[in-house]
């Protein structure tokens, strides 16, 4: 009998949360390619992709304790074999409960919980001791990289025998790129947009994307764009991003900024860009530029589908990229928080096109490394495992 999967997390599309986007493609693969009965439980207000193969429950409407009876109900209603929990999310709003429901569900002998922590580092202690209590009443913990899973263990450990990770930290299952892949159709999209930005002859073509906040570096990417045009290389930028600086007070010194830098004409925000179009986007640039103020990491499911176009890329080096990232081979690396590093390596690429086209062949042999059926796979066998577990918890407690 195949088993029946519960996905939980507070944001799904449309909402625009990366969690969500993640727990939906792994939602899609598993379902279409395993054959698993794959749900997820969302928030009120999330419509199902087209296509997504998963059964839908966006139901919930808060997240807090006065929430719980709704998702223990439809946790009931649906019988799943195993809840998987994705932390954190948007749309939990911070609420304790979601960390908490793991221990819930063992207190009431429910399914088994697994957690999957897509953050840790750089939370405060007491938001790292937050996250931990939903590896307390887990099976499972999954991390998706090798710096969270390095991260939890350290923490953990500090806490000698009061830690809730004995025997449950997994490997680390990675991300992917969070669009389809490149085709014929986004090479013409790339084309055609190419032609309308009419960036002129000699000029760098550079792309920016994903949410703007204070930890993606668009600042440095800026000042950086001021000291090419200082030596003499004239750059584009263009944000596939939305853009609300009337809104967002981190956006609003973002357009001071570029005022400040005169570089009113050399920088556009495309506004949100639809899945299926983001490849066309970032194919008709020269470069993309994703200048995290904490380093890249392999949770950046931006990085990878930059990656995964063929793309010269420029990010921040740091200990979180695991070392097939090969400066110079399959991407340029540069320092954090460093604008002068980062205006040396764009002028490096912009007068040398043929090291643009070797890293473009390096970035699409190792974004292979990144691919949404080794990560399902990874999925269904630790369901496997867990599920063997308890299976085997039940049978020794009915012996006895």
């Amino acid at each position: 009998m195949l088993a029946r999967i519960l996905l939980i997390s507070g944001s799904h599309p449309p909402l625009k949360d990366g969690v969500g986007d993640y727990c939906s493609l792994l939602a899609k693969w598993m379902a279409e390619r395993s054959g698993m009965e794959v749900h997820v439980l969302t928030s009120r207000g999330c419509a199902k992709p087209a296509g997504s193969g998963a059964e839908m429950h966006p139901v919930i409407e808060r997240w807090d304790w006065l929430g719980l009876r709704s998702v223990l109900r439809e946790i009931s209603r649906i019988k799943p074999d195993l809840v998987h929990i994705h932390y954190p999310t948007l749309g939990f709003n911070r609420s304790l409960m979601p960390n908490l429901l793991p221990a819930v569900l063992r207190l009431l002998s429910g399914p088994p919980a697994v957690v999957t922590l897509h953050g840790f580092g750089l939370y405060s202690v007491l938001g790292k001791i937050r996250m931990l209590l939903s590896c307390a009443g887990s099976r499972a913990v999954v991390t998706v990289s090798d710096h969270i899973r390095r991260s939890v263990s350290d923490f953990a450990g500090d806490m000698g025998p009061f830690t809730p990770l004995k025997g449950k930290l997994a490997e680390p299952i990675y991300v992917a790129p969070s669009i389809r892949p490149p085709g014929q159709g986004s090479r013409r999209r790339a084309a055609a947009l190419r032609k309308s930005w009419a960036v002129p002859k000699g000029e760098l073509a550079i792309v920016f994307f994903g949410f703007i906040n204070e930890g993606k570096g668009l600042d440095d990417l800026l000042r950086a764009a001021k000291l090419c045009l200082d030596s003499g290389v004239g750059p584009r930028i263009t944000c596939l991003s939305d853009f609300n600086p009337r809104q967002d007070h981190f956006h609003g010194r973002l357009e001071a900024l570029i005022r400040e830098l005169g570089l009113a004409s050399r920088v556009s925000f495309a506004g949100y860009i639809p899945e299926e179009d983001v490849a066309g986007h970032i194919m008709a640039a020269d470069v993309v530029a994703l200048p995290f103020n904490y380093g890249a990491s392999t949770k950046r499911t931006t990085l990878l589908t930059a990656l995964s176009c063929g793309m010269p890329v420029i990010t921040t080096s740091d200990t979180c990229l695991p070392p097939i990232f090969a400066d110079g081979t399959n991407v340029i690396l540069v320092p954090r928080k460093n604008p002068s590093m980062l205006s040396r390596a764009l002028i490096r690429l912009a007068g040398d096109p043929v090291l643009r086209k070797r890293l473009g062949l390096g970035a699409r042999r190792l974004a292979r490394r990144f691919v949404w059926k080794d990560i399902a796979g990874a999925h269904l066998s630790l369901y496997g495992r867990v599920l063997s577990g308890a299976h085997a918890g039940r049978t020794g407690k009915d012996k006895s």
